[in-house]
């Protein structure tokens, strides 16, 4: 099983991010866009099909482009204003 770079360096920044914020709803936020993560991973999911989970549930907490900037996805001038 070859893990994609990009989850670990997203995994990386998020645990980062959970551990130096005093903001529980953003930990609380961080933590449930990526916990799935790993078990996709272990289960064989392709990299775009984790990207797409990623985006999916960042856009629920209006992280999208956060997390855009994270995978290095470019982005489009209307996901610039979030």
């Amino acid at each position: 099983m070859k893990l994609d770079p990009d989850f670990h360096y997203i995994l990386h920044i998020i645990f980062i991010e959970i551990r130096a914020t005093k903001n529980l709803k953003k930990a609380r936020a961080m933590a449930d866009i990526v916990h799935n993560v790993p078990n996709m991973i272990r289960n064989g999911h392709s990299a775009d099909r984790i990207i797409e989970e990623i985006l999916s549930k960042a856009k629920h907490y209006s992280a999208e482009s956060y997390f855009q900037r994270l995978l290095g996805i470019p982005q489009t001038p209307s996901d610039k204003a979030e």
